[in-house]
């Protein structure tokens, strides 16, 4: 079987049993693009990617310009009649276009450009070699939840994105749904909701035994302890998702007017939503949160140098502003609800 490149149709031959059932997506060595040749819902072969009977036609086009000649010579004398049938069966038995030695040897002795692919598990995504095509399995643990668990896939997910956060974004690509990156992100915003909701009361002790304006400190206990957990559960999943897409709506802008052959909608969100991991941080008391932003800031910046293949200059240059941008709005904002708490 040959596969092909879509964009500039480099072509190599792969023996079908050689490629993993879970493996949809090839690199061009030649190009660098990435595209699917396996459907991922049914498993079949891309019929435009994957050449399967190009020899086959080959040989069907080669017998039927050999009938059409041998008809075209049926008014000649038996005895040449007699003489091509035998020539025919003679070649039938062997090549239908027999090759001199130099022209068998030929073949052989090139250089072929095309070796055997290497199939990359996660931990070898990153491994290059132009030299050979790479069958890259997008192996996210939390869209594969069949083979990992859901405790498990949310596990593995928040682990590789905190401690390898460069081999897992070098392998994600955009052409999967967004559902599932975007119920991650909602679960880790729900997670950080529960915790504070959790650690409200103690926020409280810590308002009751400030200087603050008595009407200040009752307003603010009454915001903090309204909320009920149910609601809390509820409203938070759709705040979440708003919050994401905000967050994609402005990355991607940003990617757009200084990458624009990379601005990618669907691999942006998804390096968004699960860059977010870090923020279960929250779960440690004070330093936590600050540690889990400051992580996330810093996994979003290795999403899109990573999985958008950006230079490091490319990338501070599309992100620089937004977080500048970002940091100085929530640090004026801060400086003015600790002065209006002091006053």
């Amino acid at each position: 079987m040959l596969i092909s490149c879509p964009e500039c149709h480099f072509k190599r031959r792969v023996e079908k049993n050689q490629i993993p059932d879970s493996a949809t997506i090839a690199t061009c060595p030649k190009c660098q693009n990435k595209f699917r040749f396996r459907d991922p819902e049914t498993g079949d072969f891309i019929p435009e990617i994957c050449l399967e009977a190009e020899n086959e036609q080959e040989q069907n086009v080669s017998t039927e310009n050999t009938t059409e000649n041998t008809e075209q010579d049926t008014n000649t004398s038996e005895n040449e009649i007699h003489s091509q049938t035998n020539e025919k069966q003679e070649t039938d038995q062997t090549d239908p276009d027999p090759l001199s030695e130099d022209e068998i040897k030929t073949p052989e002795s090139k250089e072929n450009p095309l070796q055997e692919p290497v199939y990359q598990s996660y931990e070898q995504a990153e491994k290059k070699n132009s030299e050979k095509y790479r069958m890259v399995t997008d192996d996210v643990p939390w869209e594969h939840p069949e083979r990992y668990g859901i405790l498990g896939a949310l596990v593995q997910t928040i682990s590789r994105v905190m401690f390898k956060g460069k081999d897992f974004f070098s392998t994600i690509h955009s052409q999967v749904s967004s559902l599932r990156p975007a119920s991650f992100y909602a679960l880790i915003g729900l997670f950080q909701a529960i915790v504070s909701y959790l650690y409200s009361p103690n926020l409280v002790e810590i308002l009751k035994s400030t200087s603050i304006d008595p009407q200040k400190q009752t307003l603010i206990e009454n915001l903090i302890t309204e909320q009920t957990l149910p609601m809390l559960i509820i409203s938070t999943p759709f705040i979440m998702i708003i919050q994401l897409l905000i967050y994609t709506v402005f990355i991607y802008l940003a990617i757009r007017i200084t990458n624009p052959e990379r601005a990618d909608f669907p691999l942006t969100l998804r390096i968004i939503a699960y860059a977010s991991a870090p923020l279960i941080l929250c779960v440690v008391p004070y330093l936590g949160s600050v540690v889990g932003l400051i992580w996330f800031i810093y996994n979003i910046f290795i999403g899109v140098k990573y999985a958008l293949r950006l230079t490091w200059q490319r990338t501070f240059l599309a992100l620089a502003p937004i977080f500048i941008l970002w940091l100085f709005i929530v640090f004026n904002q801060a400086t003015i609800i600790i002065s209006a708490l002091q006053s």
